[in-house]
């Protein structure tokens, strides 16, 4: 199908939904985020390649943020997208996603609010494989017509379903690496509380993007948030306050985790009610995507 990753681009406003789903969309993991964190080389505190670099305490204390969160096993998360504008209004969410995932990306069950009047979609994920509930003007336009789609991640249609679906990012592991990503650009805003969890707040650079993150006492992370130019729009240098001084629209992806420790129990959708286009994905060109 010639218009399949056109027909997926549609979820999105303006653009704002590809980098919206980089949080979630595949939120337990593709292939790619499957592979091993270079023998989990945050265990050790420091970032790979980066193992001779002094480190400041706040660098340090983010490490130990990604370490002791995948170490929970499992979360509850609430996601959601907003753009904002060159004056730092902050616009509408365009996306808002929310449910269970494990971190090491073998079952999640979420459900996401898409934007305009697309409806809701249902995520699960099963060992290898990602069912999708769709809403209705999207299935109708793809082969089966059923409620679920069905598609194998380790084949290399699950890349390019992440490209597809996700913008190219895959998930809150994902997202969790930037942690790993800082050298010294950080520092420690200070302390405050999320829904009554006392929590300290540090802010720092990666690439194009700002970072805000909030620690829990456990030294887990309850808030991850991040600032990046537009998709398509360039890599213009990061603000130190959420508001962009480029001038520029940009997008704000906010992940809100809980519930750390809560089991995962998700089953597949009835068979008669699923599509596997695992092959339709394979044979379908990965549109191009800017991940700063």
């Amino acid at each position: 199908m010639k218009d399949l990753g056109r027909l997926w681009r549609r979820r999105s406003v303006a653009g704002a939904a590809v980098a919206a789903a980089t949080l979630g969309m595949l939120a337990a993991g593709t292939a790619a985020c499957r592979a091993p964190d270079a023998s989990h080389a945050a265990q050790s505190g420091a970032p790979s390649g980066a193992a001779s670099t002094p480190t400041s305490p706040a660098v340090r204390a983010l490490q130990t943020a990604y370490t002791q969160t995948r170490a929970a096993g499992t979360a509850r998360i609430a996601m959601q997208a907003n753009t904002v504008a060159a004056d730092g209004a902050l616009g509408s969410p365009t996306v808002r996603e929310h449910g269970l995932v494990e971190f090491s990306g073998h079952h999640a069950d979420l459900v996401a609010t898409l934007p305009g009047n697309l409806g809701t979609t249902e995520i699960r994920v099963i060992g290898s494989t990602l069912y999708d509930r769709l809403p209705a003007p999207v299935r109708m336009r793809l082969p089966g017509h059923t409620a679920w789609i069905k598609i194998s991640l380790p084949a290399a249609a699950g890349r390019k379903a992440a490209a597809i679906l996700g913008g190219g990012q895959a998930s809150p592991q994902d997202a969790l690496r930037v942690l790993r990503k800082f050298t010294n650009s950080v520092t420690k805003v200070g302390p405050g509380k999320i829904a009554g969890t006392p929590v300290t707040h540090y802010r720092g650079t990666v690439r194009s993007q700002l970072v805000d993150v909030w620690v829990d006492p456990q030294n887990r992370v309850r808030r991850l948030r991040v600032t990046s130019p537009m998709p398509g729009v360039g890599s213009a240098a990061p603000s130190t306050q959420p508001s962009p001084a480029s001038g520029e629209e940009r997008l704000q992806v906010t992940l809100n985790l809980s519930g750390f420790g809560t089991p995962v129990m998700v089953n597949p959708p009835p068979a008669s009610h699923t599509t596997d286009l695992t092959r339709l994905f394979a044979r379908s060109p990965a549109p191009s995507a800017q991940t700063g």
